[in-house]
């Protein structure tokens, strides 16, 4: 289990980690406290999330997009209309992130029939 300050190894800021705990792209273990004050803790998988949460808005990815990204490692994600990134979790220390610019293609050469 990591806590709030564990997570900041990732490289993300205590109020990033903060800020998208609360919007729900971090996920901590549920204890059953509630109310303000309450310190969270997290699965080591969740410190994996940050630190690619961290690297994405570092190279300028909005936090949101990021998320959904984060958790799709070894999967082509669509962040914008042709434009994918692919999370490669090799189990480096620091999983390395991709990102491969697709040729454009028209709708019919997509079909297989230009």
């Amino acid at each position: 289990m990591k806590t709030a300050v564990d997570m900041q190894a990732s490289g993300a800021t205590p109020r990033q980690i903060y800020t998208w705990t609360e919007q729900g792209w971090l996920k901590p273990r549920q204890d059953g406290k509630v109310g303000s004050g309450r310190s969270y803790t997290y699965d080591d998988s969740e410190l994996v999330v940050c630190e690619r949460m961290a690297r994405l808005t570092a190279g300028g990815i909005t936090a949101r997009v990021a998320a959904d990204i984060a958790r799709q490692a070894g999967d082509l994600v669509e962040v914008a209309p042709q434009v994918y990134v692919l999370v490669l979790d090799d189990r480096q220390a620091v999983p390395r992130l991709e990102v491969f610019y697709l040729g454009l293609v028209s709708d019919e050469e997509a079909r297989g029939e230009g």
